[in-house]
């Protein structure tokens, strides 16, 4: 998790943030968990965002590192502005 999105993460209310946690542990074992997830058009390739409530996690797979990095974890609002 990017030092910015742990930023983003520690403002929400507990209950959502212990959500998105859950949420984001959970895309290790994504494609075959079935998450709403969904590739994002107009960013770089690899990159993806993840639905939980009303909150969106963007995120990329280094698929070289095997690792996936979340970059910000924002309101549905502000997530794509």
């Amino acid at each position: 998790m990017s030092d910015r999105a742990v930023r983003e993460l520690r403002t929400l209310p507990e209950r959502d943030a212990e959500r998105v946690l859950t949420a984001v542990r959970k895309l290790k074992d994504w494609p075959r968990l079935t998450l709403d997830v969904v590739k994002l058009v107009g960013e770089p390739p690899g990159t993806y965002r993840l639905r939980v409530g009303s909150y969106r996690c963007h995120f990329r797979v280094l698929t070289a590192a095997r690792q996936i990095v979340v970059s910000s974890v924002r309101k549905r609002q502000r997530a794509y502005s």
